[in-house]
C-alpha cells in the first residue's frame, strides 16, 4: 500500500484556521476525530475533522498548528488517515526523519504515586516531573511504534531509533521504512 491507495480529502475551500472539502468514504473519519493529511513531503499535517457530514461526505479539517494550513491548496486531493494509522504512516513516509540502528540499553525510570493508590512509571529525563522515586535500570524496554513488538535485552536488543524517543523494530524498518511502504495499515 502507498499514499495513492489511501482515501483522499479534496479541498474545496481554505479558511484562516481550517480547510473544507469532500472525502472518500473510509472508517477513518468522524466528528472531532484526529486525522493526518499527507501532502507528499515532510511530516503530515495533524488536526481534527469537524463538521463531518457522512451522508454528503463533507467535512472541515482544523490543523493543530494553524500555520500548517498554508501547506494545503484548494482543488487538490490529499490522502488522509485517522490518528492511529497516521502516526505510524508518518514514521514511514517522513523522508526528513533519520533512523539509527541501535542496541537498546536500560536506563533509570521514575515512579510516581497516582490518586487511585497505584503508580505511574516514566523514563528518567530532563523533561520528567520532579519528585519521583528513581528506579535504577527500571526503563527496561521500548516498543516498536508500528507493530508494538518489544525491543529489549536479551530477546530483541537491536532496533532503530529516531529522536527524540521513537523506536521501531528491525523487521518494521526492513519491511516498511526502507521501502516507504504502508502495507502495515489494516482498514477497519
Amino acid at each position: 500500500m502507498n499514499p495513492a491507495d489511501l482515501p483522499h480529502l479534496r479541498i474545496s475551500a481554505i479558511n484562516t484556521d481550517c480547510c473544507v472539502g469532500h472525502f472518500d468514504a473510509s472508517p477513518w473519519i468522524g466528528e472531532n476525530w484526529i486525522g493526518y493529511i499527507y501532502t507528499g513531503e515532510g511530516p503530515f499535517i495533524r488536526g481534527r475533522f469537524r463538521e463531518v457530514d457522512l451522508d454528503a461526505s463533507t467535512c472541515a479539517f482544523y490543523p493543530d498548528d494553524a500555520t500548517a494550513i498554508s501547506g494545503l491548496r484548494s482543488s487538490v486531493s490529499y490522502p488522509y488517515l485517522d490518528g492511529y494509522w497516521g502516526e505510524r504512516a508518518q514514521l514511514v513516509l517522513d523522508e526528513h526523519r533519520n533512523w539509527e540502528r541501535r542496541e537498546f540499553e536500560p536506563s533509570d525510570a521514575l515512579r510516581y504515586p497516582t490518586s487511585t493508590g497505584g503508580s505511574m512509571v516514566t523514563r528518567s529525563s530532563a523533561d520528567a516531573p520532579t519528585g519521583g522515586e528513581v528506579i535504577q535500570g527500571g526503563w527496561d524496554h521500548e516498543h516498536c511504534e508500528i507493530c508494538w513488538e518489544t525491543i529489549s535485552l536479551p530477546d530483541q536488543p537491536v532496533g532503530y531509533f529516531s529522536p527524540p524517543e521513537t523506536w521501531i523494530c528491525d523487521q518494521c524498518h526492513t519491511n516498511y521504512v526502507i521501502h516507504r511502504s504502508l502495507a502495515f495499515i489494516r482498514p477497519a
